[in-house]
């Protein structure tokens, strides 16, 4: 890929084009950002990924919550990235997808606010704790918000269902002894053969009778 940096012969970083037009830019280069955009154009895989508002809303609650801990700060991204796929299947819209991902930054915004006040309870009866209540109710309300968008969203579009077809083996026909239909000779036939040999028998065109057998399907056609 394009976005790895591999070392040069003399065991040195060496930078990809696309980092190398990153930093540039960073130094000033604003002329180069049309070819930041041909080459992240190129690797959608990036810019899906760096571009994720929704992951980066979870990130930030994460570190609020976590602190310092990084066990705890990653575990509650990838907590909630697991909700996050739980409330939108893999077959889910793109709408559903990112209704749940609101759900799930919602989620952890208020858990926060929670996760405070339950760490600060001498902040009961002060500003500050008046000013984190409020917070709180406020991140309740847009999670419940959050919520009833996506139930109605997967309320209103239709539901892919998946159905795994299994095929079995077909046993096959053993034949079935005919004598002579239609002046044919005495051979052996399939049930398709001797159901195609009783429609002769009918009067079919099949056999060159003179009375149609498609009159019987088709009167207003047969002439």
């Amino acid at each position: 890929m394009e976005c790895e940096t591999k070392p040069d012969q003399a065991g040195k970083p060496r930078l990809t084009p696309l980092e190398a037009t990153v930093v540039m830019i960073r130094r000033g280069r604003r002329d180069l950002l049309p070819r930041l955009r041909q080459q992240l154009a190129e690797h959608p895989e990036i810019y899906q990924r760096v571009g994720d508002l929704a992951a980066h809303a979870q990130r930030a609650w994460a570190e609020l919550i976590g602190g310092p801990d990084d066990l705890f700060k990653e575990s509650m991204i990838l907590a909630a990235k697991d909700f996050e796929n739980r409330l939108a299947s893999g077959n889910a819209s793109q709408v559903e997808k990112l209704a749940a991902a609101r759900v799930a930054a919602a989620a952890m915004e208020y858990e926060y606010f929670r996760t405070w006040l339950a760490q600060h309870p001498e902040a009961e009866g002060t500003k500050m704790g008046e000013l984190y209540r409020k917070r709180l109710d406020e991140a309740d309300r847009r999670c419940e918000r959050a919520m009833k968008t996506l139930t109605e969203i997967k309320r209103l579009l239709p539901r892919v269902i998946e159905v795994e077809l299994v095929q079995k083996p077909v046993a096959p026909q053993a034949p079935i002894m005919t004598g002579s239909v239609n002046g044919n000779q005495t051979g052996t036939a399939t049930a398709s053969t001797k159901q195609f040999n009783a429609l002769n028998r009918i009067g079919g065109r099949f056999a060159g009778h003179s009375e149609p057998f498609g009159e019987l399907l088709e009167p207003s056609v047969a002439k």
